[in-house]
């Protein structure tokens, strides 16, 4: 991911079958373990939207305007000491979710 233009990458992409994804929050990459996507709200169009997965493939895909998501988050990696978070992203930080969550899905975007 840091070596592509990429904002977030599921760990399936790369063959890890855990239900993780980094995902691009603000400008801020958050490690999610178990994300789950509570509820969403609206529609918007990701114009041209791409995937590490299928490099020079992009494509308009229609996308929640907001969504609530709850996760856990390693906040002590010595201890591995985990909190809950529970937060509502709006806009491109719900289309940047959206996408990778839909990877732990089994969701690619070509198949939208």
């Amino acid at each position: 991911m840091h070596q592509n233009p990429g904002l977030g990458m599921a760990a399936n992409q790369v063959g890890i079958t855990d239900r993780v994804c980094v995902v691009t929050v603000s400008n801020v990459k958050v490690v999610m373990i178990n994300p789950v996507l509570v509820e969403k709200w609206g529609s918007q169009v990701s114009k041209q939207e791409g995937c590490l997965s299928f490099p020079g493939v992009r494509g308009d895909s229609t996308r929640p305007n907001k969504v609530r998501v709850t996760w856990l988050e390693v906040i002590n990696k010595k201890t591995w000491e985990t909190v809950t978070r529970d937060e509502e992203l709006k806009n491109f930080d719900a289309i940047v979710f959206h996408h990778e969550w839909e990877h732990l899905e089994g969701i690619r975007c070509i198949d939208r």
